[in-house]
């Protein structure tokens, strides 16, 4: 009975699978235990991680839609918007080794992480690599 489970994970694909969900799971987690403090920001430096969040979770609604309706979706790397913030962080922050820096610093590196498990994701439905990735099921 075991067998068939341990032939299963030993696949090359399905260990692969595996490792892009721990790193979702590991970032996630980073992200969520470095946000649960509030950061005093400026307004460009919020609107700026807002933009970042807000592409990573069209980009995973865009892959949601192509896996469960077998059609066609475009994603976009967020690296743009999360170099705009890092950038932005660095220049406002009145003490780089304070603590709030380095979580808010430890937030963007988990956006940045989870990006680009997306993009893999993306990538490994069959996108292209390129600004523009074009997924669907079929492609799998």
């Amino acid at each position: 009975m075991t067998a068939g489970v341990a032939g299963l994970a030993g696949r090359r694909t399905m260990r692969h699978g595996l490792r892009m969900l721990a790193a979702s799971d590991r970032y996630a987690r980073m992200l969520a235990r470095n946000s649960e403090i509030h950061i005093e920001t400026s307004a460009e430096l919020a609107d700026a991680i807002r933009s970042t969040a807000g592409q990573i979770r069209r980009n995973i609604d865009m892959l949601i839609t192509s896996l469960e309706f077998n059609r066609a979706a475009t994603v976009f790397p967020s690296t743009d918007y999360i170099d705009t913030a890092e950038t932005l962080a660095r220049q406002h922050v009145d003490q780089p080794l304070a603590p709030d820096h380095q979580r808010l610093m430890n937030a963007l590196h988990a956006l940045r992480q989870i990006d680009r498990v997306l993009i893999d994701a993306a990538t490994d439905l069959g996108a292209d690599n390129g600004v523009l990735l074009t997924v669907g099921r079929g492609a799998v």
